[in-house]
C-alpha cells in the first residue's frame, strides 16, 4: 500500500492542477444582484467605490430556460466588476440595466448561447465598460438598449445568429478593436435613432451570408455590407488617427458602404486581404492556453511537482 502513495499524490496533484487550472470556481446557480446590499449578502470583495468595485469573479454559470440570465445586476448605485466568469445561457449571458451610470464594468468573460436565442451581453445602462469578453452563439453576442456613452472594446464576438454587435437607442458609445467573425446578419447594427456613435479598428470578417432579413416588426433589410446603419451622425472611422475598420469583403478602392438609411461610410477602411484570417481570429483570453486544459504556469508547476515526487520516492528505496 505505501508503495502506491507517490502515484495516488501524483494523480491528486493532477486532479488538482486540472481544476486550478480552469481558473472558475465550481458551477454556480444563475445570479442576480437587484440591490447594493446583494453585493454584501453574497459575499463579493470590495466596498462598492471607484477605487474598490464590488468583484463578481471566476463563476462557472450554465442557466437553462427561455427567459434565463447567467448573471443580472440591476437597480444598483455602487461600482462592480463580472471579471473572468464562464457563462452558458439559454437566453442572456450578462444583463446589466438600471444601473448608475458608469458604475458597471465587465472585463474578459467567454459567453456561449445554448440555444442561439437572447444575447451574450445585454445593457440597459449608461457608462458601462465592456472589454475582453467572448460571446459566440447568441442571437446578438452584444445588444445595448438605451445605453449612451459605454465603451466597448476588444471583444470577440463569433457565430451569433443575427448581429455581432447591436446598438439600439444608444448613443456616443465608443466601439473599437473588437473582433466579429461569422454573425449571419450585420456584423455591427446601428438602429433606433441611434446617434453619435465612434466604430474604428474592428476587424469584420465573414459576416452577414444571409441575404435579407426582418427587424423589430418594421424594418427588413438587404444586406449587402457586414454592417447597417440608420441611426444618426454616427462615424465609422477615426478622423484623428485617419483609421477605419477591417473588412473581409473590402475590395481595396474607396470608402466602404455602410447599408441602411444613414448612407454611412468608412471612411478608411482595411482590406484583410489574404491575412484576414489570422488578422480576425479571436484574442486569447484567461482560461484559454496553448495547451488545451493546462496554463503553462501551471503545467511547470505540475511537472516540478511530479519530478520531486518521483525524486522523492526513488530516494526512500535508496535508503535516503
Amino acid at each position: 500500500m505505501n508503495s502506491l502513495k507517490p502515484l495516488i499524490m501524483v494523480l491528486v496533484c493532477v486532479a488538482l492542477l486540472r481544476t486550478l487550472s480552469t481558473g472558475y470556481a465550481a458551477v454556480s446557480s444563475p445570479l442576480l444582484i437587484d440591490s447594493d446590499s446583494d453585493f454584501v449578502t453574497n459575499g463579493y470583495p470590495g466596498s462598492g467605490t471607484a477605487d474598490d468595485p464590488y468583484l463578481i469573479e471566476s463563476l462557472q454559470i450554465d442557466s437553462k430556460g427561455s427567459r434565463s440570465n447567467g448573471i443580472e445586476v440591476t437597480n444598483t448605485h455602487a461600482y462592480f466588476v463580472v471579471a473572468r466568469c464562464e457563462i452558458k445561457a439559454d437566453y442572456i449571458g450578462i444583463l446589466v440595466q438600471d444601473v448608475a451610470p458608469g458604475t458597471a464594468s465587465l472585463e474578459d468573460n467567454i459567453i456561449t448561447g445554448n440555444t442561439g436565442d437572447g444575447g451574450g451581453i445585454v445593457l440597459g445602462a449608461d457608462g458601462v465598460r465592456v472589454v475582453g469578453n467572448t460571446c459566440k452563439g447568441f442571437s446578438e453576442g452584444i445588444h445595448t438598449n438605451y445605453s449612451d456613452e459605454c465603451v466597448i472594446v476588444g471583444n470577440d464576438l463569433i457565430n451569433n445568429n443575427y448581429h455581432g454587435l447591436s446598438l439600439r437607442y444608444s448613443n456616443q458609445n465608443i466601439v473599437a478593436n473588437n473582433t466579429i467573425i461569422g454573425n449571419k446578419a450585420h456584423g455591427i447594427f446601428i438602429i433606433r435613432d441611434s446617434k453619435g456613435n465612434t466604430i474604428y479598428n474592428n476587424t469584420l470578417t465573414e459576416n452577414a451570408s444571409i441575404k435579407s432579413y426582418e427587424w423589430d416588426e418594421i424594418y427588413h433589410f438587404e444586406v449587402k455590407s457586414q454592417a447597417l446603419d440608420v441611426g444618426m451622425g454616427n462615424v465609422w472611422s477615426s478622423e484623428e488617427l485617419k483609421l477605419g475598420n477591417r473588412w473581409s469583403d473590402y475590395t481595396g478602392s474607396g470608402t466602404y458602404r455602410i447599408d441602411g438609411s444613414a448612407n454611412a461610410v468608412d471612411a478608411y477602411p482595411i482590406s484583410t486581404g489574404e491575412s484576414a484570417e489570422e488578422e480576425s481570429k479571436p484574442s486569447e483570453k484567461p482560461g484559454q492556453w496553448a495547451v488545451p486544459g493546462y496554463p503553462v504556469g501551471a503545467l511547470a508547476f505540475g511537472l516540478l511537482l511530479v519530478i520531486l515526487l518521483v525524486a522523492r520516492h526513488r530516494a526512500k528505496f535508496r535508503g535516503y
